[in-house]
């Protein structure tokens, strides 16, 4: 974390200070020792060609296309949370998730960091349902997104499509902790999931990620927001849902895999289910 620190400090240059300083290197003759700093300052402007064909969604590999070598779109780490933050106050969270799903740079750690955001960018941008995709299918060669979940954002992403709302502030990283006093804000175009939908992605994540699912804030916070006002249903219904339990407990399949959940399961009483179903995981 020490490198991603080290990085943030970078970002205090602007994007076009940069550019500018990386022209100025290359009209110098520099010796062998200081061509890696030249590198470094890799940046590009936003009118650049593969950058724009990137954003816009027209060129989804990051490769510039041409004869030759193929050239990947690559940037510096401080160049690439300044993008990111750039993107976020104006708004432009496709464009942004495109980027970060192609962009190449030297610090693997700080950009797999920011790149762990993409679902709430996702969010942000009112598209939840692949939102809660992302977090299983990683770029090749990587973890997923969800392996590396915290408690703390795994109730933030329920809270977030849950609700439909966010937080308003810009984020940087993943594990960048989120200040209790940042506001929250309606995600324009949002549709909350149907509650089958948040409580298949719970248990995929729970099954997914230890860290989660030994923590009880993470299982309280769930059940809590799958809490029905309904009255409790009849006897008949618990003994019949108790049995659909086990079943599907028992056929989860390997990890990481969709919850299969019967539709008959969700006929009388849905909530009063799925509520049963969460609280029999959380206690086997």
């Amino acid at each position: 974390m020490e490198a991603v620190r080290r990085q943030m400090v970078e970002c205090d240059f602007s994007p076009e200070f940069l550019q500018k300083l990386q022209g100025f290197y290359q009209t110098l003759p520099l010796p062998p020792s200081c061509i890696s700093l030249r590198n470094r300052l890799c940046v590009l402007p936003w009118s650049d060609v593969l950058l724009v064909s990137v954003l816009k969604g027209q060129n989804v590999t990051g490769i510039r296309p041409g004869k030759g070598k193929k050239e990947p779109l690559t940037e510096s780490a401080a160049v690439v949370l300044l993008r990111a933050e750039t993107l976020q106050r104006l708004n432009r969270y496709r464009e942004l998730t495109r980027y970060l799903k192609v962009v190449h740079s030297g610090n693997t750690e700080l950009l797999q960091a920011v790149r762990d955001l993409i679902p709430l960018f996702l969010m942000k941008a009112g598209d939840f349902s692949s939102a809660l995709s992302s977090f299983f299918y990683p770029p090749p060669g990587v973890c997923c997104p969800v392996c590396r979940l915290t408690p703390r954002l795994f109730t933030l992403y329920l809270r977030i499509i849950t609700t439909a709302t966010a937080p308003s502030a810009t984020a940087a990283i993943a594990t960048q902790p989120l200040s209790p006093d940042t506001p929250w804000e309606e995600v324009k175009g949002a549709v909350v999931p149907r509650q089958v939908e948040v409580v298949k992605f719970g248990l995929r994540v729970l099954k997914s990620n230890m860290a989660v699912y030994k923590d009880s804030q993470s299982w309280a916070y769930f059940l809590h927001v799958l809490n029905s006002p309904a009255g409790p249903p009849d006897t008949a219904f618990l003994t019949e849902a108790r049995n659909v339990t086990m079943e599907i407990l028992l056929n989860q399949g390997s990890l990481g895999h969709l919850i299969q959940i019967p539709r008959t399961f969700l006929m009388v009483y849905p909530d009063q289910a799925l509520l049963l179903l969460v609280t029999c995981v959380c206690l086997s």
